[in-house]
Parts: C-alpha cells; sequence; structure tokens
C-alpha cells in the first residue's frame, strides 16, 4: 500500500522523527533442525520452499526458507512436467546457480540491461525494442 503525502509533511515528518528510513528484508527464518521446518517454510512462502542451513549473521535462527521461484515463476506454477524450460542466469544469481540447475548461462555475450517500467509505458516498450 502506498500512500502519499505532500512534501511539506513528509519533511515534517522526517524531520521530527515520526518517519525515519528502515532496512527491509523478505527472509523467512526458519529452524533446520526442526523437523516441521520444511512445512513452516511451504506454509510462510509456498509449496516447494525447504529450510536452508545458514550462517549469516543476520538470522538469528540458523536456517532460512528457500525461494520456491528461483527456477521461474512459470516453471513453479505450472510444474516441471507442463515447463520444462529453465530460466537465464542474471546479475542476483549466486555463483553456481547454473551449475545447480536454477538457470542457464545465457548464449549471448552481452550485458544486462534492466529498466524500472513502474506505470510508463514508454519504459515497456523501450526494454522490448532493445531486446530485439
Amino acid at each position: 500500500i502506498a500512500i502519499l503525502l505532500p512534501s511539506a509533511i513528509l519533511n515534517d515528518m522526517i524531520n521530527y522523527g515520526t518517519l525515519a528510513p528502515a532496512l527491509v528484508s523478505a527472509i523467512v527464518e526458519c529452524d533446520p533442525n526442526s523437523p516441521n521446518s520444511d512445512a513452516h517454510c511451504a506454509e510462510k512462502y509456498r509449496p516447494g520452499s525447504y529450510c536452508i542451513q545458514t550462517n549469516a549473521p543476520t538470522v538469528a535462527s540458523n536456517g532460512t526458507c528457500s525461494n520456491p521461484f528461483l527456477s521461474g515463476c512459470l516453471r513453479n506454477y505450472l510444474g516441471v512436467d507442463n515447463f520444462t524450460r529453465v530460466r537465464v542466469c542474471n546479475s542476483d544469481d549466486e555463483g553456481g546457480a547454473a551449475e545447480r540447475g536454477d538457470c542457464v548461462e545465457s548464449e549471448f555475450d552481452y550485458q544486462e540491461v534492466r529498466i524500472l517500467a513502474q506505470n510508463w509505458e514508454s519504459s515497456m516498450f523501450s526494454s522490448w525494442i532493445m531486446q530485439i
């Protein structure tokens, strides 16, 4: 939900400390030693998510739920039998993603281009033309 405020009100909220930036994370923590951890992850994210052991300093429980969409949204929604193609790796993927089967390396040797479209059609058309 987005709340639009006039800039004067927004500035006052920032100056008087009633509005402060906060770090937001989508990490769902789990306990890898718990027998119900995979069920917890599937409930919080969606079926296909499971608990992964991690040593990240920001995770208190030493485990995080996996991303069920790691190999692509359509592949997750439709199933591997109905959608056999795996998405192309991008700069957000960790090393070894292609070897694990999460994605496939691009056949083309060019830099990744990202355009934030939001609700502007011009950005959408520009990115479409650049891909062609």
